[in-house]
């Protein structure tokens, strides 16, 4: 166990909203890296690399001994694994390590996305940021393109 974040992607991407979310975890990640001064690497954590953003998925993880588990986001669905309740299940440990902060703003900013699923557009959810920006002590509920997700912080020891 330990400091995990949980989400559910109930959903494939288009390739329309593929295109705007790239751009905008272009950005994201940028800010996290120059302005928040948090170092960030490809999935694998390796030093001299950069978060992956491509037409499949989005990789990335902290550098070096700052890295933990990679957080990955793809346009398109893996199949289920065995391990997964549902398809499209996934979790990121961060270890509460400096590049936490990328994870919970890439999961909060996916939180906001508009669901075309929604008769008018919009996804049904409460603002997130006021929550978000206290420590996290209990899981938070985080409804982007998902039936059940939630981050979960375990307690530390």
């Amino acid at each position: 166990m330990g400091y995990t974040h949980y989400w559910n992607q109930s959903r494939d991407f288009t390739r329309k909203e593929w295109t705007q979310i790239r751009e905008d975890m272009e950005a994201l990640l940028r800010d996290v890296q120059h302005v928040q001064g948090i170092p960030l690497a490809n999935g694998a954590g390796e030093p001299g690399t950069s978060p992956e953003i491509s037409d499949t998925k989005i990789w990335f993880n902290g550098v070096g001994d700052d890295s933990h588990e990679t957080f990955c986001l793809n346009r398109v669905r893996p199949p289920k694994k065995e391990w997964q309740n549902q398809r499209g299940g996934d979790f990121c440990k961060t270890a509460r390590k400096p590049y936490d902060l990328a994870v919970t703003a890439a999961l909060c900013y996916l939180a906001t996305l508009p669901d075309p699923r929604h008769p008018d557009g919009h996804p049904r959810r409460r603002s997130l940021v006021p929550t978000l920006a206290a420590p996290l002590h209990k899981p938070v509920r985080l409804p982007f393109l998902c039936r059940r997700e939630s981050i979960r912080a375990a307690p530390k020891n």
